[in-house]
């Protein structure tokens, strides 16, 4: 079995396919990873200026020279789709392992009337392995 590694997740910020979207998007949780597996949740400031707190977890394939894709599903809150309320997420996932940090970029496809197509950038730091 794998270690499980937890730590920080930074997110840093977005870049939307809508241009007039907030794409000054910080937020801050906690990622665990245990082989393929990974799970997350948080909280960010969102493409509509609002806060949003997420939880989600998925999978991610080795690809090699540090980098893993894969994709991620769960539920978000505080956008306007849906009220403010929860709603379902899901993003495809690319992560490039820097050393001390992982590099991660999700992206969020267009789903008409629903959300925005979007890539947000964070970083994941490790800080304990259980």
């Amino acid at each position: 079995m794998s270690a499980i590694i937890c730590g920080a997740l930074l997110q840093l910020f977005s870049l939307h396919q809508d241009t007039a979207m907030n794409d000054h998007t910080p937020g801050a949780g906690v990622e665990c990873q245990g082989g393929a597996f990974v799970a997350a949740a948080g909280a960010y400031r969102n493409s509509e200026n609002q806060t949003s707190a997420y939880a989600a977890a998925g999978g991610l394939a080795d690809l090699g020279a540090g980098f893993r894709a894969g994709a991620v599903a769960g539920v978000v809150t505080g956008y306007s789709y849906a009220d403010g309320g929860a709603m379902p997420m899901a993003a495809g996932v690319v992560t490039w392992d820097a050393g001390p940090f992982e590099v991660q970029a999700f992206i969020v496809p267009h789903v008409e009337g629903v959300t925005h197509a979007a890539v947000q950038f964070g970083v994941f730091i490790p800080f304990v392995e259980l």
